[in-house]
């Protein structure tokens, strides 16, 4: 399958989900996978249908170094278990656009690159917006 047929096939499918809140798309992988830029390239198509796409990364909901070093810089189980604030991610992103969610949601928390607490202002999605969210280690199923 050639790389546009399978962003037309995914894009089609994701526009065809019908949810009474954002719908939430999570491309799950290893690292150097291509998620992001999939993610990035499905942006354009899924705008074309006329719906409002929301970027979002786990990159944006790192824990603070100290956290995530805490077992050795390069512990396996450090990066597997300290790595991301999934309580940030659902709070801020996640049930926000879910079921009952206020649609008032913010795409990151904090910067690994600065080692600080992201400012940004929180942002109202509107009921047809799609999230497209890349990441690894993603816990998150069918919800």
């Amino acid at each position: 399958m050639k790389r546009s047929q399978l962003l037309d096939y995914l894009t089609d499918q994701i526009i065809e989900i019908k949810r009474a809140h954002p719908v939430r798309v999570a491309l799950d992988g290893p690292d150097a996978a291509g998620k992001t830029t999939l993610a990035q390239e499905l942006v354009a198509p899924l705008q074309g249908f006329g719906r409002p796409v929301i970027r979002a990364s786990i990159d944006g909901f790192h824990n603070p170094a100290c956290n995530r070093h805490a077992r050795g810089p390069a512990s396996p189980e450090g990066y597997y278990y300290d790595s991301f604030n999934y309580q940030a991610l659902a709070e801020f992103l996640l049930t926000p656009l879910g079921p009952r969610g206020s649609r008032r949601f913010r795409t990151a928390v904090f910067d690994y690159r600065t080692d600080s607490d992201v400012e940004m202002d929180t942002c109202i999605a509107e009921e047809d917006a799609i999230l497209l969210f890349d990441g690894d280690n993603l816990p998150f199923r069918n919800s």
